[in-house]
């Protein structure tokens, strides 16, 4: 599912930054991100680039953002009761990861990836229960992460079901009971 980015959701974006740093207590050009304070423009993008990630998953779903950044348990978003971890990654193709010491702790993680200019896609979705199961040490060229290759989410259509009025439709779409359970 593709998302269009707009300034807006830049815009909060940059907001929700800012907001961080006057409250974080952190010095200029320094964030507090998975509860590690990180410094360089490369980093503050990455985290904006995060943060767009979350815009969209909240713009499909029609959620409110929490105001804060930064250390938050490992849960993004609401989804009714369940909780949501939103992943970016810079490639189309890349993998949902986390990182050792920062493990999985929402019901649900989703993974978002650049498409085409101005827009993001809603790469897949899986349960902690299926990353937990599916996850393998992996290094990209920096830190091990425990990693599950893209190929292994489900349609972001499948935890979007319960908002839509009937089924998603899509020719061989086959629900996982573990997602629509509960």
């Amino acid at each position: 599912m593709i998302v269009e980015v707009t300034p807006a959701m830049l815009e909060v974006a940059e907001a929700r930054i800012v907001a961080a740093l006057d409250r974080g207590g952190v010095g200029p050009g320094e964030l507090v991100t998975g509860f590690v304070a990180y410094s360089g423009a490369d980093v503050r993008e990455q985290v904006l680039l995060g943060l767009v990630a979350e815009s969209a998953v909240a713009k499909t779903f029609h959620v409110e953002l929490p105001d804060t950044i930064g250390p938050d348990g490992g849960t993004d978003l609401w989804l009714n009761n369940r909780s949501v971890s939103v992943k970016w990654n810079n490639y189309a193709t890349g993998d949902f990861y986390c990182r050792p010491d920062l493990p999985m702790r929402a019901d649900y993680g989703v993974l978002v990836v650049p498409a085409q200019r101005g827009s993001v896609r809603l790469r897949g979705v899986l349960t902690r229960a299926e990353y937990d199961e599916w996850k393998q040490p992996t290094s990209y060229g920096h830190n091990t992460v425990l990693a599950v290759a893209a190929h292994r989410l489900h349609p972001i259509e499948t935890l979007l079901w319960p908002w839509l009025e009937r089924p998603f439709a899509a020719p061989g779409y086959v629900s996982p009971p573990n997602l629509e359970s509960g």
